[in-house]
């Protein structure tokens, strides 16, 4: 019974630090994800912004501390990208 109990302790951790993982990769995922369909795909940019990053775009237009957030990552992006080519 305890080996049960313990498996399913490991089970709960492996699925809290997964979705811990999925958000923090959605989190940081709009700059470059939108900055490529910008680039490779420039129909998708509007539906990828308004319905996959609605929420993080409503939180960059209502909180200055999300928005200089992105704004310092997409520039962090131009320095790699300028460094790199």
């Amino acid at each position: 019974m305890d080996s049960d109990q313990e498996q399913s302790g490991h089970s709960s951790s492996f699925w809290i630090a997964w979705g811990f993982g999925i958000l923090f990769i959605y989190i940081l995922s709009p700059v470059p994800v939108l900055r490529f369909l910008i680039h490779y795909y420039p129909n998708g940019y509007e539906l990828a912004f308004s319905t996959l990053y609605a929420p993080l775009a409503y939180l960059a237009n209502n909180f200055k501390l999300v928005e200089r957030f992105y704004d310092y990552q997409d520039t962090l992006i131009d320095l790699l990208f300028e460094f790199f080519t």
